[in-house]
């Protein structure tokens, strides 16, 4: 059943013609702290963890883009969550029940402080999948929806004009992948605020991808 969503799911996202818009970060800075708001940052998040598809795209920018300025946010990797997921992900009985409610309840916690992880929000379907929760991927489905759509219409990632706006690393691999294609070697950084990824040739001719960093934090904790 997941493979069925998943296939759709990629389907669906790399046919869609998306417009060009840079986020203008001073306007969703200043909109997401007004408690009247419709882009109010709090009732965005709660929406979001819901799966709330009847965002429109500005609030759904506001959302994304709004992260980053929040007391929250980080882009680093929780390693004592991570290390654990790893342990039960290599256990003898990694199929067992209670081994994947482990996995998921140490998801949801990192979810929790990054919910923009497309990585944890990727095993976490894998996770409800082996469960049987059908309504809770279909959340999962619904905030990578989000992402995606916000994402792809910042830019093309064709030229560091039209980069695409991320606000965390991680996205730059997923968009690869849902775009089937292949990186040749790690990100270069270009004046500081653009990561330049060359890639495989491919059938789209598309040579390599532009993502704008400006907004992503790179200092790496590790949270006991």
């Amino acid at each position: 059943m997941i493979k069925q969503y998943a296939q759709a799911f990629f389907i669906l996202f790399t046919t869609v013609v998306f417009s060009q818009q840079k986020p203008d970060y001073e306007l969703i800075e200043k909109n997401i702290k007004d408690e009247n708001s419709e882009y109010y940052y709090t009732s965005l998040l709660e929406r979001y963890r819901k799966g709330d598809k009847s965002m429109t795209l500005k609030q759904c920018e506001h959302l994304y883009y709004g992260f980053a300025f929040q007391d929250n946010f980080k882009n680093f990797r929780y390693k004592s969550l991570t290390d654990s997921i790893a342990k039960y992900e290599k256990n003898e009985d990694k199929l067992d029940s209670k081994n994947i409610l482990k996995q998921l309840e140490f998801r949801n916690q990192i979810l929790e402080k990054s919910p923009f992880d497309v990585n944890h929000i990727w095993g976490k379907i894998n996770n409800l999948d082996l469960l049987k929760r059908q309504n809770e991927i279909n959340i999962c489905f619904n905030q990578l929806d989000i992402m995606h759509n916000v994402v792809r219409n910042s830019g093309d990632g064709l030229t560091k004009e039209t980069a695409y706006y991320i606000n965390n690393v991680q996205f730059e691999w997923f968009l690869i992948n849902l775009l089937d294609l292949k990186a040749t070697k790690n990100p270069e950084t270009i004046d500081e605020i653009y990561e330049y990824i060359l890639l495989e040739k491919n059938d789209k001719n598309i040579n390599g991808l532009y993502f704008n960093v400006e907004k992503v934090q790179y200092t790496i904790e590790y949270q006991n």
